[in-house]
């Protein structure tokens, strides 16, 4: 994914998936996506104090894998 889609805000994409925390889990995972493809999960923990994210590769192909995923802040994101 091309990190000129990061150097904008989140407000640019839309919210495609939603995976809450079930019993024991300790995230909340959303998958944000770019209308020209790009996509970010943002890991939330189940608290709501951190907020981290990574890559969704094209249109979410890493969703299944997101919990196996290495979580950054956002502006280290954003610089590649």
């Amino acid at each position: 994914m091309g990190t000129e889609y990061l150097n904008t805000s989140l407000s640019d994409y839309a919210i495609s998936k939603i995976e809450t925390a079930e019993s024991g889990e300790l995230y909340n995972y959303y998958l944000y996506i770019h209308s020209a493809g790009a996509s970010i999960i943002m890991r939330e923990n189940i608290e709501g104090t951190e907020y981290l994210y990574a890559s969704a590769g094209r249109s979410g192909s890493n969703w299944s894998t997101r919990a196996e995923l290495d979580y950054i802040t956002f502006d280290k994101l954003a610089k590649g």
